[in-house]
């Protein structure tokens, strides 16, 4: 039995997603087979959250074995325990990248851009959660020793039933990602315009999710009953245990962005059977097989890319559903966890 320490920012919400997610899960299911698990906030939003980060800094200077592994939101404390990792010889550490800030134009500053660098080339070991994420850290940094690829997991799945899918009919496809320009929603809407102006077969579209785009949700707001004329509908913000109950409400759900490590709502959709409709330039595309386990589309023609998945019958997308769910059934946490510990446990 090893002692593994996780680090990153937890909070007291009861629903979780991004790294928080990742870290809960991670946490609870180590504590399955491991006596000596710690899970450290990083969420520093009080005294007594300060107090237990540096509580557990002094318990790494006087334990020895330690398989540490932080998890990246945010750079200045992971930072910290990249230069701690290279002085402490007795135990491991480990990163978790959960994104790469220079693919992200919001965040790539001139500050955070050096500060992400310096992280990635003195880290130990990393962890990240794509191929696609592995292969942008050696070509942005050259970061290519003690890297490994654990895609993200998923709650267990739900009982596969089908039969919902309607020959010749509408198709019905959901939208977790908001409005956002990284995740393409203004592409989105014009894809489903072109094609519900076109051929026989309709599109119908629901967008969940914020607005970070505040300026297209705005304009969207204003023009709303037009756009619902059209096949297109924003449904709002919905909490994570909401939302993996309405995947099970919809033939396919969209996952597209200009770049993105994973996607942990394509994985989400197929664990309620629904396949998702990706693009290469999503971390999550690892995990399917184009017209086998969901659909694989080009973002620069994206309503051309559509043409296969307007012609699908009842019987295709049947067995698309089933591997969909069972390709995500593979991706429970208790299988990511036992492959993050043969990781952590693997002398580098």
């Amino acid at each position: 039995m090893g002692k593994y320490m996780f680090i990153g920012p937890v909070r007291n919400s009861a629903v979780k997603s991004g790294p928080e997610l990742v870290l809960t899960e991670l946490h609870k299911n180590f504590r399955v087979s491991n006596e000596k698990v710690w899970l450290v906030s990083t969420a520093i939003q009080d005294s007594v959250a300060v107090f237990a980060l540096l509580k557990a800094i002094a318990f790494l200077i006087v334990s020895r074995g330690v398989r540490v592994n932080v998890h990246s939101s945010g750079l200045i404390i992971p930072l910290f325990f990249a230069l701690w990792g290279r002085v402490d010889f007795k135990n491991d550490y480990f990163l978790t990248m959960h994104g790469v800030t220079a693919m992200d134009a919001d965040r790539a500053t001139g500050v955070n851009l050096l500060l992400e660098r310096l992280l990635v080339v003195i880290f130990p070991s990393v962890i990240c959660v794509s191929n696609l994420q592995k292969s942008a850290l050696s070509k942005l940094f050259n970061r290519k020793r003690n890297v490994f690829v654990i895609h993200n997991g998923v709650e267990e799945c739900v009982k596969y039933v089908g039969g919902g899918f309607k020959p010749g009919g509408v198709i019905r496809v959901i939208s977790a990602a908001g409005f956002s320009v990284n995740k393409l929603t203004k592409q989105q809407i014009s894809m489903v315009k072109a094609i519900n102006s076109g051929g026989k077969r309709k599109i119908l579209l629901d967008i969940y999710g914020g607005g970070s785009d505040a300026h297209f949700l705005s304009e969207f707001k204003e023009r709303e009953s037009a756009y619902n004329t059209e096949g297109i509908y924003y449904r709002g913000l919905v909490d994570t245990n909401e939302l993996l109950k309405k995947y099970e409400q919809y033939d396919f759900c969209l996952c597209i962005s200009k770049w993105e490590t994973f996607n942990q709502t394509a994985l989400q959709a197929m664990r309620a059977g629904t396949p998702a409709i990706v693009c290469r330039t999503v971390g999550a595309v690892e995990l399917i097989s184009n017209g086998e386990s969901g659909f694989v589309v080009d973002i620069d023609c994206l309503a051309k890319s559509m043409d296969e998945i307007m012609v699908i019958d009842s019987a295709r997308y049947s067995k698309m559903a089933k591997q969909a769910h069972r390709i995500a059934g593979k991706q429970r946490w208790e299988n990511v966890a036992k492959k993050y510990e043969e990781v952590m446990d693997f002398k580098v």
